[in-house]
């Protein structure tokens, strides 16, 4: 990475970019592929989770045990959870390397 790029990361927006929305962060750091990943997985989990809502307060729909909804948003929490300790880290990981530039 050039010393601009490095310049302008911020740990603290990274970090709050992936707690908008999984991914985020890691495209902001410039890891693209983890922020495909984060936001693929983020959105495939998040579309599960609403519809498995939708089928439960919905009477006309089929009502699925309430464990699956449970689970389902234990899973998004674990992802989303673990895409910002990853932001942070990984924009950690540039301050340090600008500390040592500089």
């Amino acid at each position: 990475m050039s010393d601009e790029i490095l310049k302008k990361i911020n740990t603290g927006l990274a970090t709050v970019l992936s707690a908008i929305f999984p991914g985020l962060g890691q495209f902001y750091n410039g890891k693209l592929e983890k922020g495909f990943i984060f936001s693929i997985v983020g959105s495939i989990v998040f579309y599960f989770m609403y519809i498995v809502f939708i089928t439960i307060i919905d009477p006309y729909y089929y009502e699925p045990p309430f464990d699956h909804f449970l689970v389902i948003t234990v899973f998004y929490f674990i992802i989303w959870m673990y895409s910002i300790i990853d932001a942070n880290k990984d924009s950690k990981k540039y301050d340090k390397l600008i500390n040592q530039v500089y």
